[in-house]
């Protein structure tokens, strides 16, 4: 299972009264942009207090955080859906609230997923959310969020976003496809008969991903992310070779390894930069 579900996203959890943070949020019409965004931030940034859930270790942890994010998510949305923000943020505001419905849905599936023990149907369902996540922070950022949705202002490098995120999605087809597919992080002999294919499609999506970073406006932000994303590639390598020596202890640590890197390095500077496939799509995923 992936290391994302049962990680706090910026925005993403929690439950707070509108009462105990002193918001107005009834009956009061409808509020200027900078008391709307200052009160949806408020709800957010409370919401963000509520501790992480422990590591998803098995199918049934995996099912219990989904169900959680479920949960709270809903009920943070419930107290969002309370404000009322002005005329001209009609439509985006609609935007947020239909991708926050689709996230939901998405955790409800992915409890089912884990709890029938599909790690496969599991990973895909976690790749979609987080998705729907960075699509999400962008139309946040767009309502002049700071907080809610883990919101982000508009990409600096637009084309560079397009060109790298075109190679992980190339790169992440292969990984999707090739044959026979891994049962989970544990699955040596599928990985390595087909582990080499999805890595030569990594290091692909890696030489571009090092061919752009002259273009980067954000160079600082672009290194931390590159730096993670070749050692997430390093950690494929000594996957195979673990899967090779049939080493199944070697895969566990490895997998951990990956799911750190991937949540901990490299989502943070990806959402930076406005990816919405490379980086941001989960441990399943480059």
């Amino acid at each position: 299972m992936s290391a994302r579900t049962g990680a706090s996203v910026a925005g993403a959890i929690g439950l707070v009264a509108l009462a105990a943070l002193g918001l107005a949020a009834c009956g009061g019409g409808r509020l200027s942009h900078p008391d709307f965004v200052k009160q949806a931030d408020a709800l957010c940034r409370e919401a963000d207090k509520v501790p992480a859930a422990a590591p998803a270790r098995s199918a049934a942890q995996a099912a219990l955080n989904a169900r959680t994010e479920v949960s709270l998510r809903k009920r943070l949305a419930k107290r969002l859906d309370k404000l009322d923000p002005p005329r001209q943020l009609d439509a985006r505001w609609a935007a947020y609230r239909t991708l926050t419905t689709r996230i939901v849905a998405g955790y409800r599936a992915e409890a089912l997923g884990a709890r029938a023990g599909d790690v496969r149907r599991f990973d895909q369902l976690d790749a979609q959310v987080a998705g729907l996540q960075a699509r999400r922070a962008k139309v946040g950022g767009q309502l002049g969020f700071r907080v809610c949705g883990g919101a982000i202002r508009a990409p600096a490098d637009p084309g560079l976003v397009r060109q790298v995120d075109q190679a992980c999605t190339a790169a992440n087809r292969v990984s999707r496809s090739v044959r026979p597919q891994p049962a989970g992080p544990m699955d040596a002999a599928a990985i390595a008969r087909s582990g080499p294919a999805a890595l030569a499609a990594e290091r692909r999506a890696l030489a571009t991903v090092r061919a752009e970073a002259s273009s980067s406006r954000l160079p600082r932000t672009y290194g931390r992310f590159a730096s993670a994303f070749a050692a997430r590639v390093d950690v494929g390598a000594q996957r195979v070779a673990a899967a090779r020596a049939r080493d199944r202890g070697k895969l566990v640590a490895l997998s951990q390894r990956d799911g750190l890197i991937a949540t901990t390095q490299e989502a943070p500077a990806a959402q930076r930069l406005g990816f919405e496939v490379c980086g941001v799509l989960g441990q399943s995923s480059v």
